[in-house]
């Protein structure tokens, strides 16, 4: 089934555009990356000048109210072009509810402040890019992981070493999950992801995860990776974390008060793999569910 509405033909028609063209995409995608990264800071000082003026709770609510303002437009526009795309209803339903529920838990449980949403849509952003270049799930998903983490990375180093005291990976979790709305959003538009005919551990994207595994599993293990400072060794060359109780989970933060909860190296890496399959997995049940009607 192919896109139509004028909306969903639109975008289809844009994103063909930028696949017929990988090397304008590509451009763009080292682009936006780079913008993500070197546009932290400004915004960063932006969203410090209004949280002071406004104060700490106003801000938050005032975050609140235009995520959800941005979140139920989105669902609206869903709702609309999928009784204009009703084939394969059941799946995007579940897949749609299953990502909002998701999404959901993180900005409850997971976020220090509410303004991290932002995760969500910059990186929803770039992963459009990344589909148009591969045009599938996982390849747009997993290339752009490392964009994630260099970008976490960076933060914590270099750019707020005095307040950021540990590897974020709930901000990539929250990067993943904000790029998986936009590809269901994209999914209810008819807009497929393409079959890639090779056996599932010899695509690209598969290899990447693999390598990134092995890395992050054999880099700890011979120490040149610590996952907390108390670990650290002599040969170690990064620490990804400098918490003071970094045994206790669920942490108070000292300037919103919020109770939220960090996922340790090990968790993250346990939930991305295993969320990388599923992608993987329902990739390759939608593309021959495609195939087969």
């Amino acid at each position: 089934m192919k896109p139509n509405s004028s909306f969903s033909k639109s975008i289809a028609k844009g994103i063909n555009f930028l696949h017929e063209r990988k090397k304008l995409t590509l451009a763009l995608m080292f682009l936006y990356s780079f913008l993500i990264i070197a546009l932290h800071d400004p915004l960063v000082n932006i969203s410090v000048f209004i949280m002071k003026k406004m104060s700490i709770q106003g801000y938050n609510t005032f975050i609140s109210i235009l995520a959800s303002t941005a979140l139920l437009s989105l669902i609206m526009i869903l709702f609309v072009q999928l009784k204009k795309h009703q084939n394969h209803l059941k799946e995007k339903l579940i897949l749609l509810i299953s990502i909002i529920s998701l999404l959901l838990i993180h900005y409850v449980y997971l976020l220090e402040m509410n303004i991290e949403i932002i995760h969500a849509f910059a990186y929803g952003g770039l992963v459009i890019l990344f589909f148009a270049y591969f045009k599938r799930w996982a390849a747009a998903v997993f290339f752009s992981i490392p964009v994630m983490l260099t970008d976490e990375w960076n933060q914590y180093i270099n750019l707020y070493p005095s307040y950021v005291e540990y590897w974020e990976l709930n901000d990539v979790l929250l990067n993943i999950l904000g790029q998986l709305f936009v590809l269901c959003f994209l999914f209810s538009l008819n807009i497929f992801p393409d079959k890639l005919r090779k056996v599932w551990y010899k695509k690209p994207e598969m290899i990447l995860l693999f390598s990134i595994v092995v890395l992050f599993v054999g880099f700890t293990s011979f120490g040149f990776f610590a996952t907390h400072q108390d670990y650290a060794s002599d040969t170690t060359i990064f620490n990804m974390s400098r918490l003071q109780n970094h045994a206790v989970s669920w942490h108070t933060h000292g300037l919103t008060k919020k109770v939220y909860y960090i996922l340790s190296p090990k968790e993250s890496l346990f939930i991305f793999t295993g969320l990388s399959f599923v992608i993987l997995f329902l990739e390759e049940k939608i593309v021959s569910k495609k195939e087969g009607n």
